[in-house]
């Protein structure tokens, strides 16, 4: 009996086209929302509705860590707050 070598690699996904989807952008005052002691320098709240009617909010957090979301990093709100922000310095870490 001879062994057969597999290979094990990712499978590839076909991908998925992005549904449309509006997104309305607010920010908020971060000592209001998480206390005085805060370390939260920004904080933005997004509504997310797709065609379907699914609606989906978002806390966007802006502080020593970076710019995430409370679903994560990778979450599309991330990228959509740095879009509508794009043209000031804020988000740039200093150091």
């Amino acid at each position: 009996m001879t062994k057969v070598k597999r290979r094990r690699g990712k499978a590839k996904r076909a991908a998925t086209p992005e549904t449309p989807r509006t997104v309305r952008i607010r920010a908020l005052d971060p000592q209001a929302k998480c206390g005085p002691r805060t370390s939260v320098e920004r904080l933005f709240r997004v509504d997310e509705k797709s065609v379907n009617g699914t609606a989906v909010t978002h806390l966007v957090f802006l502080d020593r860590h970076g710019l995430y979301c409370e679903h994560g990093r990778s979450c599309p709100a991330v990228d959509d707050v740095r879009r509508a922000n794009k043209k000031s310095d804020w988000t740039r870490k200093q150091g």
